[in-house]
């Protein structure tokens, strides 16, 4: 019998994920910790699941539905599903409580995909032990086609699991592109506060959502943007075959993350002040990322992605926000930019929200959590 796996999130489905643009990333690293032990886990939280179809699909309306879908994937599943030799399979890491079941049961029926067999479970049991019970099922299996977003540490696990448990079965990982969305905002930040609300009613230490200082960058007006990009694009250097898979963006010249000191304001100057910048070059890694360096008064600061400060123009929409300064620093193609145009860019600093624990460790505060749930 063979059997086609499709995994669910970012994978067959445009899985909603935190938006870096309102939260900062230490935040962003507790709500996507996937351990047990951490009850502010968005993957846990079925609101926030819910929301992707509430938002960008209402069940009456499954044209707006297949935004959320990878549809190339979407194609295979129903092909597989259609095949009368085939086990399909969807496989989600989420809890297997009636609430999720009931989510992506709809999810999947909206959009037209009647899976033989749905199995949800959390990450830490993983594909092997899902493995292990389909064969106990079926012990006729002796194919399987796994359909995943790529993980190098778990493909490699998962190999490994195969050639040593399975050998006799022809096991096929097909790597696909990830997937996500997004939010909208003010939705977002209102299930955040739901989720810390709860968190906060089970646990003797708190969870505070804070407003801060969150990085500084010169930022390009919207007019400014648009002139830049036209000069970006009636070149040669984006080929127009790769405009449906980039973000554009040509927004602004980050100079960080995080907060700065007092000194370093100084040398930024009033906020608001208009800087002359003039593109000096532009590099690449054709397909991925697109950059312009640019020219602008000495502020005696290092910026966000090299020594030189620069423009992200357009990156490729599968890079996630934190890949974007290590692809920067491969590129070595540089050229001189093909215009001798100057542009303006106003200082602003970047506010975020972050998700601020007690002044217990971690560890401890969900210790406390545990022992009320207990």
């Amino acid at each position: 019998m063979k059997v086609d796996i499709f995994k669910f999130d970012n994978t067959l489905f445009k899985t909603p994920l935190p938006n870096y643009e309102l939260f900062s990333s230490d935040s962003i690293d507790i709500l996507t910790d996937q351990s047990p032990q951490n009850f502010l886990n968005w993957f846990r939280d079925y609101a926030i699941l819910s929301s992707a179809y509430e938002e960008n699909g209402l069940p009456k309306d499954a044209s707006r539905n297949q935004l959320m879908w990878n549809e190339p994937l979407v194609d295979i599943a129903r092909d597989s599903i259609h095949d009368p030799n085939t086990l399909t399979v969807l496989y989600a890491s989420r809890p297997d409580v009636p609430a999720f079941q009931k989510c992506i049961h709809d999810l999947t029926k909206l959009r037209g995909l009647l899976f033989d067999l749905v199995h949800l479970s959390l990450p830490r049991y993983g594909i092997p032990d899902f493995i292990d019970n389909l064969t106990d099922m079926q012990p006729d299996v002796d194919e399987i086609n796994y359909y995943a977003n790529v993980d190098q540490t778990e493909d490699n696990a998962l190999a490994e699991f195969m050639y040593q448990s399975y050998a006799n079965i022809d096991f096929y990982r097909i790597p696909v592109a990830f997937q996500r969305s997004y939010i909208n905002p003010t939705s977002e930040f209102k299930l955040v506060l739901s989720m810390v609300s709860r968190y906060n009613r089970i646990s003797e230490t708190k969870a505070i959502v804070t407003r801060s200082r969150n990085g500084t960058v010169f930022r390009l007006p919207i007019q400014e943007r648009k002139r830049l990009l036209q000069l970006c694009m009636n070149g040669d250097f984006i080929s127009k075959k790769e405009y449906s898979h980039l973000k554009f963006d040509a927004t602004d010249i980050p100079v960080t993350t995080h907060q700065l000191s007092r000194e370093d304001e100084d040398k930024i100057g009033r906020l608001g002040e208009i800087m002359e910048v003039v593109p000096t070059s532009m590099g690449c890694i054709p397909g991925r990322i697109y950059v312009v360096k640019v020219q602008m008064k000495d502020i005696g600061l290092s910026f966000l992605y090299s020594k030189d400060p620069l423009i992200v123009i357009a990156y490729d929409k599968s890079l996630k926000y934190h890949q974007i300064g290590p692809f920067i620093r491969q590129i070595r193609n540089y050229k001189p930019f093909q215009s001798s145009s100057t542009f303006e860019a106003i200082a602003q600093f970047s506010d975020k929200l972050r998700i601020k624990l007690s002044p217990k460790t971690r560890d401890a505060k969900m210790k406390n959590v545990r022992a009320v749930l207990e």
